[in-house]
């Protein structure tokens, strides 16, 4: 499951707006626009750090450029298109420390303006979780594919770094006037070294066999080389609006997939659900139809009462087939219930579920909730849109008061255990051993487990799947109230 899919779909349905052409006889100086949009974007009140500055042109980096041999060898070969390339290298050891990272994802608006690249550690224990802790130093690349250097950044950008305090970083670069096809070569720097320098490869010829320079020896560093006016460049939600929302930023670059396993276990519940249900149903039309003979009398088995929590409980809705059929006469989902109530983030995640996997619209109609467990309606948002606040009483601490519920006893039952008795009063069990009686023993024994198997998958729903989207939001609150973003020429450097 991946962004990419979504991306490309927001890409499709919102109109691009046209860049503006430059013109070189009243072009402005880099540094003018550099101030001038430094004041455009500044973080709102959520963030814990706020420092602007504005962004020097000193270099870090100048004349050749090093480069690791793959990624010279690939564009050497042809391999590459840079128009349709936005990333070029996805694993990253830092110089020092010799920690690893990994790029977690990249992405942009849909207007060209804005890119966010993620990255995460191997060992978060092993880096800093605060946002000024790292360096960013961005050039351009010329040359690429015979004789890389570095070269200035083509178009006015500020940057800031994201920590998330969660064993990731995020790079948030924007570009008011849109991104140029070009290559950026991105030397992030850990200026905090929380484990022991690993000098086995700290010289100049291990450096630069590396495509390093010296300066990775007396600095903490990776290199990332990333192009965020590549064409095929997944779009994010969350980088289209002018001040970044931050619960938004997190959800859709860290949470999705999570919640969308969690979202096709509790779909996939409510069809086990129904099947049982309508198995049930078979087994009791059965009762009335089913008899034998047992001490020379004709008897048949009188329909039981089942355990008072799932009494009453029926499925509505559609079966998935149902679902797809209606969707393909008609997109707007008008056919399907409920469908029209989504909101936008709870259809879009709906449609990231596993390939090849078909959604229902079913929802449980019952008058009973198991001690622990829940009853709410989690097809129509999302963890960002919010369940708590409609599921935890008053002011209560979220995660307090989930952990508390938990701790309610676990509902036990027995379906065997049930009365099970002949049409002339007599017990099933008192003549289980009677010759013509297996067809009610077994007719017994279907429906006692049809019975059985609902009541475990309604418990598990109520109790486990249902709490785990809640627990995941508070999951977001948290990051939220934890994630720093550093700005200024402390944070991000370009070279213009």
């Amino acid at each position: 499951m991946s962004l990419k899919k979504w991306g490309r779909a927001m890409t499709n349905t919102v109109q691009r707006k046209a860049k503006q052409k430059k013109s070189s006889s009243n072009k402005e100086g880099m540094q003018k626009k550099v101030d001038r949009i430094v004041s455009r974007f500044r973080l709102g009140q959520h963030y814990t750090i706020e420092r602007v500055a504005l962004i020097s042109g000193a270099a870090v980096v100048s004349g050749s450029l090093l480069f690791g041999s793959t990624i010279v060898y690939a564009v050497q070969a042809g391999n590459i298109d840079f128009s349709q390339t936005a990333t070029y290298n996805a694993e990253f050891r830092s110089s020092r420390t010799n920690q690893v990272s990994e790029l977690a994802g990249f992405w942009k608006n849909v207007e060209g303006t804005r890119a966010f690249a993620v990255i995460k550690f191997a060992v978060p224990a092993n880096m800093s979780t605060n946002a000024e802790d790292y360096f960013a130093y961005v050039t351009g690349v010329k040359d690429l594919g015979t004789s890389p250097k570095a070269a200035d950044v083509s178009q006015a950008t500020v940057g800031s770094i994201y920590s998330f305090g969660d064993g990731r970083i995020g790079l948030m670069l924007e570009a008011p006037e849109g991104f140029d096809m070009q290559v950026l070569n991105i030397t992030m720097r850990a200026k905090k070294e929380l484990v022991e320098v690993d000098s086995t490869n700290l010289t100049s010829e291990n450096m630069k066999a590396q495509g390093y320079d010296d300066s990775f020896i007396d600095h903490d560093q990776w290199r990332i080389m990333l192009n965020p006016a590549a064409e095929t460049l997944a779009t994010l939600p969350a980088l289209n609006d002018e001040q970044i929302d931050l619960r938004a930023l997190y959800w859709q670059t860290s949470m999705t997939d999570t919640e969308v396993g969690h979202r096709q276990a509790l779909d996939t519940s409510l069809s086990r659900m129904n099947a049982l249900l309508g198995r049930i149903e078979n087994y009791k039309e059965a009762l009335g139809v089913t008899s034998a003979t047992i001490m020379g009398e004709r008897v048949s088995l009188i329909e039981p009462i089942p355990h008072e929590s799932i009494r009453g409980d029926r499925i509505e809705g559609l079966a998935s087939v149902d679902v797809t059929k209606q969707l393909a006469e008609d997109p707007t989902g008008k056919s399907v219930p409920g469908w029209e109530d989504k909101t936008f983030m709870a259809a879009s995640l709906d449609n990231l579920m596993s390939e090849g996997y078909q959604y229902n619209s079913y929802r449980l109609v019952t008058d009973h909730i198991f001690g622990g467990g829940y009853d709410f309606d989690w097809r129509l948002g999302t963890t960002l849109d919010g369940y708590l606040k409609d599921v935890v009483p008053g002011n209560q601490d979220a995660m307090t008061w989930i952990t508390d519920h938990a701790y309610q006893t676990k509902a036990t039952w027995n379906a065997n255990q049930m009365e099970w008795v002949l049409s002339n009063g007599d017990r099933l069990e008192d003549h289980v051993l009677s010759e013509g009686a297996k067809p009610l023993i077994d007719l017994k024994n279907n429906l006692a487990q049809a019975y059985q198997d609902y009541f475990n998958e309604k418990q598990r729903y109520q109790r486990q799947l249902l709490q785990q989207l809640l627990i995941s939001e508070t999951q977001l609150d948290q990051a939220v109230e934890n994630t720093q973003v550093a700005q200024g020429s402390d944070a991000v450097e370009f070279r213009f």
